[in-house]
Formats: C-alpha cells, structure tokens, sequence
C-alpha cells in the first residue's frame, strides 16, 4: 500500500497524538500550523530510533513505528517527550495514546484502535502525557476490586463493628490490593475510595 520501512522490524506499534481543541478565535486560526508543529515534533523525537511513519489530520498525528523488539520502554518515553515538548514550545496540550506492539502488518489496525482508546483514558489520567492502553485495561479489569458491596460491608464495620471487624475488613481489601497486578495510580485510586468510605 505504501513505501514505507514499518516492515523492516519485527513489531509494530501505533501512537495516536491527539492535540487539544483550541480555547480561542486565535488559536482556532492558527490550528493547522500548531498541528504541523506538533508533526515535527514528532517526526524528530522518532528520528534515528526506529523506522516509522507519520500521517496528520487536523488534529492528530498517528505514529506507525517499527521496532526489533517490543521496546515499549523507548517508545513511551518517546511518546511522553512529545507530550511535555509541545507543551514547552507551543504551549498546548498533546495527549498521546499507544497501542500494543504486534509482529504481523495487518495487527496495525487493531494498534491503532488501541491507541485512540488509550487516549479516550485522559479523562481519568489527564491531559499532557503518554497512556498506554494495556495499564488502562488493567484499570477496568481491576475495576470490581473495590466494588459496591466491599465498601458497605466495610461502611457496616464501621458503623455497627467492633475494631476488630474494621481492622479485617481493611485487611481483606488491602490483601485483595496487594494480590492485584494493578499498576500505582490504580492501587491510589482504591485508597482513596477506602478513605472517602471512610
């Protein structure tokens, strides 16, 4: 379909770069050139790390990358320096969303998929910086952890229970926690569900 080095390497991966609306007249006029901006940005934070292509819209750049191994490492530090670059130079926000790496060509549609959805997350982890969407599903997987019933069985320790009960309670949460492969910022977010029941 196109001439182009992504399938030189044994993964692939796709970076959505989705730059923020504009808030103004000014900046509404000056959207295209902002996005260019951010392209070349972008073009030059890939440069000389793996083979790549990038393509624009009026606000996005989606990033094709090519690498030997599966080096998400390198890519979301790639992907955050474009995130806090922008932001430095042009003073706007870019938010970029990374799929999973994959072996096969035709894998880059479902990467792509992933990495728009990756950025649908900065609702919930902010604006400015790089998501990737295997810790974001781990978030949803996680989600029953600290459901419902947990925090009124919890909240009926509290009110009714002796100390006894409150600390087990507290203790079984903390072990289902512990147990979890969640990542930190989801392991905060139950903390601070517990404290808010309490």
């Amino acid at each position: 379909l196109y001439d182009i080095s992504v399938d030189k390497g044994k993964y692939r991966a796709v970076s959505f770069f989705d730059i923020s609306s504009p808030i103004n007249e000014e900046e509404l006029r000056l959207k295209e050139l902002i996005t260019v901006s951010v392209k070349n940005i972008v073009d030059e934070a890939f440069q000389d790390k793996c083979n790549f292509i990038s393509f624009i819209s009026l606000s996005s750049i989606i990033v094709i990358s090519s690498w030997q191994e599966e080096a998400l490492g390198e890519l979301m530090d790639i992907n955050n320096y474009v995130c806090l670059t922008a932001q430095k130079v042009l003073n706007i926000s870019v938010t970029s969303g990374t799929g999973r790496f994959y072996k096969k060509l035709t894998n880059i549609k479902k990467s792509y998929h992933e990495s728009k959805t990756a950025v649908e997350y900065k609702a919930v982890m902010g604006e400015g910086r790089a998501i990737y969407i295997k810790d974001m599903e781990s978030i949803k997987g996680e989600e029953s952890i600290f459901d419902t019933m947990v925090e009124k069985k919890l909240l009926m320790a509290i009110k009714f229970g002796p100390i006894s009960h409150i600390e087990e309670n507290i203790q079984e949460i903390t072990d289902k926690l512990t147990g979890a492969e969640i990542n930190e910022f989801t392991y905060n977010t139950y903390l601070l569900g517990i404290l808010n029941t309490l």
